[in-house]
Order: structure tokens, then sequence, then C-alpha cells
């Protein structure tokens, strides 16, 4: 059969077929384009293609173990300089061989904070009857205490240039032998530590403002050492053998691999230094050099310490070190007058020798250590313009270890063990006061950053007579068991 159209409707069809074919093309290329015919019944709907599987994770790499700061980290506040070359802390190091690849300046912060617990048990000592010439002593009847205790150091260190370093650091101490201050009325104990400007190239180095000489500091034990060596149990000691914190200037060189030498000079008034503490032997009225410029804080409308008092000490030093021990010696020279508001008053002059040593045994899982002081210094008589025959004489020891008994697996948990002795008279005849410290103490590392610690101390006080040597009952002493927390930033 012919079917036959109507001429006028030609036209009409050749404009319109271009269109449909365009669009049944562009459905085929594009399956989300529907055709307004719908798709027949009998052809099937085919499911997605499943996604093709992922290749498996690789294993998670461990990060490498972070060793926690010890006794040798910077910014103890009984260090000095900055860490050395082979140190892993970011602070600029002395450069060795060539200077670090960091942008400068550099200025970053740092802390640490120590709380726990103390409890204090005092040495109870019975009187003693008069006899032929002594009268009668009380005994003691002290009460035991137990005290939350907190300390923290904290400061800023950075570097201008890769020889150019300074350090700014402040202590918030625990008060009187750390049981507290007054917070709440705005009258928290605060220290001025070390504020420094320090100077370093390959072999040489030179340090202006508050500085620590390092010569100065006898071997400790780091496991006795969580309330940075500020308690009645481990100061005393450290200030008797000659410890110096002060203003000051210091200088060292490097001539040998291992072998500095240096030099240290601290001018000012007593309290402008803590090397005095070993100049010994009473100044009219009462109390030491120390002592007697220290106490006029109280008295003086300004607070500040008098500067009747001027003392000099000019400390030469020499430092070894290797990877099996390490030993130290230094002769602090001091001058002292006096009397600076007379202008004739005498100078006071003595030397305190120490000598300090410590072993590093299986990479430091064992570390022994010895520490000696011997001092000599003038006296004054009933006027400071006359000095005395009788001389002031002092002598210190002192010695631990340490077992470090997982540092081979890359951590510093370790027990400690350290004694001191102190003692000294002022002439032939004169009483000899001694001072006996033990500390035993352990550190636990909970995190790379945070350790927990245990420790026992004892220390006691005493006179012993001149010419017999016999011992009298004890002035002073205690018991302390402290159980602390350690965060080191």
């Amino acid at each position: 059969m012919k079917c036959i159209l109507p001429r006028s409707i030609l036209p009409l069809l050749a404009a319109v077929a271009p269109l449909l074919v365009a669009r049944v093309a562009s459905a085929q290329a594009n399956p989300d384009i529907q055709l307004d015919t719908p798709p027949s019944p009998a052809a099937p709907k085919l499911a997605p293609l499943p996604p093709p599987p992922l290749p498996p994770l690789p294993a998670p790499r461990r990060a490498p173990r972070e060793e926690p700061p010890t006794q040798a980290n910077p910014h103890t506040e009984l260090e000095s300089g900055p860490p050395t070359a082979d140190q892993a802390d970011p602070w600029p190091a002395v450069p060795k061989a060539k200077e670090p690849t960091v942008s400068f300046p550099i200025i970053r912060p740092y802390a640490s904070i120590v709380g726990g617990v103390s409890v204090d048990a005092p040495i109870q000592y019975a009187g003693t009857p008069a006899s032929a010439g002594k009268p009668a002593t009380p005994g003691s009847t002290y009460a035991d205490t137990v005290s939350t205790i907190m300390m923290s150091d904290f400061g800023v260190r950075g570097a201008l240039l890769p020889w150019i370093s300074f350090e700014s650091e402040i202590m918030a101490n625990g008060g009187l032998s750390m049981t507290g201050t007054s917070v709440f009325e705005g009258q928290a104990s605060l220290q001025v530590r070390k504020q420094l400007i320090h100077l370093a190239k390959d072999w040489w180095v030179i340090e202006v403002g508050r500085i620590i000489d390092e010569a100065s500091v006898d071997y400790f034990s780091a496991h006795v050492a969580d309330c940075f060596l500020m308690d009645p149990a481990t100061e005393p000691f450290l200030l008797f053998d000659g410890f110096n914190l002060g203003n000051g200037v210091r200088a060292t060189v490097e001539p040998l691999k291992g072998l500095r030498l240096g030099f240290a000079a601290n001018m000012g008034n007593p309290t402008s230094s803590s090397a005095i503490f070993a100049f010994g032997g009473a100044i009219p009225p009462t109390g030491t050099v120390f002592g007697q410029s220290a106490a006029t804080v109280q008295t003086n409308a300004s607070n500040y310490p008098t500067d009747q008092f001027q003392a000099y000490v000019f400390s030469p030093s020499a430092m070894y070190k290797n990877k099996y021990f390490e030993v130290k010696s230094e002769l602090q020279y001091f001058f002292v007058n006096p009397n600076t508001d007379g202008g004739g008053a005498q100078i006071l002059r003595g030397y305190n020798i120490r000598a300090n040593a410590v072993g590093h045994i299986a990479d430091d899982l064992v570390m022994p250590f010895v520490n000696f002081n011997y001092g000599e210094n003038d006296t004054v008589g009933s006027s400071t313009s006359i000095i005395s025959a009788d001389r002031y004489v002092a002598v210190g020891v002192g010695a631990g270890v340490d077992v470090n008994y997982q540092k081979k697996f890359g951590n510093y948990n370790g027990v400690g063990f350290m004694f001191a002795q102190d003692e000294s008279e002022v002439g032939p005849t004169g009483i000899i006061p001694r001072s006996r410290y033990y500390n035993v103490g352990t550190s636990y590392w909970l995190a790379p950053m945070l350790a927990l610690g245990l420790r026992y101390a004892e220390y006691t006080n005493e006179e012993l007579n001149q010419p017999k040597g016999q011992a009298q009952q004890p002035s002073s002493g205690a018991r302390m068991a402290l159980l602390t927390l350690r965060l080191v930033l």
C-alpha cells in the first residue's frame, strides 16, 4: 500500500528530522538523559558494577622514642651555657664545624613545674643537764608536718645569630622549707635566676649577666634533684661548697679536645653572688658577710641590701671530659671590704679550692661521683677594722652514684644516692659546726617530659668541741619523704 502525505507536511518533516537524530545520539552518549519514549519492558535493568578494591594500607610506622631530659638539659637551673653540639635541643648550640641552618632571630620559652607531697619529721633531741661550766640545754618538741608543695622555673631563650644567644629565667620557689608562700595576696616568692648574654665560637665562650659558673657546681644525683636542689636536704651543702650563681662575666677556651680552661669574675655587694656563702666567719654585730648584707633588706626603706660590704670573687678553673669520665677543679679567690663607708677598713682575703669527678660507666648506666672543697679566709675581731688572728677553715666532702637501669632502652628511669658532709671552725680552739646530708631517690618517666619521683632525705646539724673532739647533742635536723610529679617543657 502506498502512503501519500500532503506536500505541505514535507518541509516540516525535513526541519524536525535533524533535531530528533541529534537527541537520540546525545542520549546514547549520556545515559543520564532520558528519552520521552519509555524503555521496552522486556529490556533487563543491569545492576551497577561494584567499585574496585582499595590497595591494602601500609603498616603504621612507630614514632622514634623521645628521650626525657636529664641533668644535662640546658634549662636545668644548675647548668650554665647552651647545649653542646651533640644535644638534640632546638636552641642553637655552639657551632663546631659549620653554622646551623636555621633562620634568626629565634625565641623559645621553656618551663619546669614540680608538685607533690612532702612529709617532714624533725629529729627530736633530749636536753642536757647543767654541768661544770655548762648551762642546761632544753630538748626539742617540734611537730611533724605534711605539706603539698609546688615549685617552677620558667623563662625564655633564643639567639640572634649562631654565635649570639641569650637566656632569661625566673623561679617560683616553695617558700621556707617548701611549705608554701602567700599566693592569694600576691606575695608569691619569685627568684631571678640566669639572665645572660652568651657569645661563642668554635673554641671560645664568653658570658655576661647573671651567670652560673659551671666549674662551681658539685656533681649530684639526677634522681634526687626533683625540687631543683632547693630543699633543706640539698641546697645548704651546694652553697657551703661554693656554688656560684651571680652577677659577673665568664670565659672559657678549649685548647685541646675535651679540655676547657675558664675564668669567672663576680663583683658587687655580697648578695650579688652566691659564692660568698663559702666565705665564713662572723661579722659584727652578728652574722656572716652574706647574712649581714642580706639582713638589711628588711630594715632598708628601699628594700635593697646594703652597699656597706663589697665583695670580689675571681675563679680560674680547668675542666676535662671524655666518654668515660669528667673532672673539674677551681680556685675561688675572695676579696671582701667589710666597711666601704669608712674608707679605711682592711681587706679580708680568702680562697676555696674545689675538685670534682664523675664516671660514665657502660654508657651512663652507672655514674659514680665525688666532690671535695677546702677553704680558708680572714675574720675580724670586735671591729670590722681589725683582722683577727683566728682564720676560718672549711672542709666539704661528698659522694654518690646514679644507676640508670633503663638507659639502654632509651629512657632515664633509675635510682640515685648521695651523701655530703660540711665542717668549719674559727681558730684552733673554736666550736666546729658539722652538717650531714643523705638523699636516696628514684625517677620513673611516665612520658617523655613527665617524671614521677620518690625520695627519702635526712639532714643533721651538730657541734664538736675542741680539743677533745667529743660530739654534742645535734642542734637540729629532720627526715623527709617526698613524692613529686615533675613536668619539663
